[in-house]
């Protein structure tokens, strides 16, 4: 836990430019991109996107709990 929430990590194919879709989000503070997993030490993007590499793009959120919810409504 951070002094302002939580963090996450979310996964997925390609993220598409994540900040654009969880920043205006109310609750989120901040949106860091970047890639996990994968065989390629410290791949490009164009390597990640490629397919090659084994590699998911990831973002991590950080959020105040009390505004961000997981739960389905």
């Amino acid at each position: 836990m951070t002094e302002q929430g939580r963090k996450c990590q979310l996964s997925r194919r390609l993220l598409l430019v994540p900040e654009a879709v969880f920043d205006d989000l109310k609750g989120v503070d901040s949106v860091e991109s970047g890639y996990m997993g994968g065989k390629t030490v410290n791949p490009s993007y164009e390597e990640v996107c490629s397919g090659e590499t084994g590699h998911a793009e990831v973002a991590q959120l950080s959020f105040d709990p009390k505004q961000v919810s997981f739960r389905r409504s």
